[in-house]
């Protein structure tokens, strides 16, 4: 399973022009940029409509039904469940995080070192 999706990124050639460009994006500027507008932005406007504890999970359940056009380019069919699980799993974690500290910055780090994670580990494991 995880062999096919980094034959889906070799196939993407996103690592092509140059991998600190790539890991820049994916572990810096995407994971800002999303909770920025997901705890930012979504969570604070869900909150005012449906109080603080729908919130997190209806911000994760969005976060995971955007995140599920990558899953389905990586991983499609059932094989991907598992990644969509983890993804929810993050959209909960970084929802409680950002409602726990009252800032968006901790989500938006522990979502950077997590996609650094994954990305590193795919790179390392299958693309070497």
């Amino acid at each position: 399973m995880l062999q096919a999706c980094a034959q889906r990124l070799r196939d993407s050639q996103a690592l092509r022009y140059d991998f600190w460009l790539f890991f820049l994006f994916v572990a810096v500027v995407l994971p800002v940029g999303e909770e920025m507008y997901w705890r930012g932005g979504l969570q604070g406007l869900l909150e005012q409509r449906y109080g603080p504890g729908r919130k997190v999970a209806l911000s994760s359940l969005l976060f995971t039904a955007y995140h599920c056009t990558t899953v389905s380019y990586l991983m499609p069919s059932v094989a991907g469940v598992p990644l969509v699980a983890s993804v929810f799993c993050g959209g909960l974690l970084f929802a409680w995080l950002t409602r726990r500290t009252g800032n968006v910055w901790a989500a938006a780090i522990c979502h950077g070192l997590g996609a650094w994670g994954a990305t590193i580990w795919l790179v390392w494991k299958f693309l070497r």
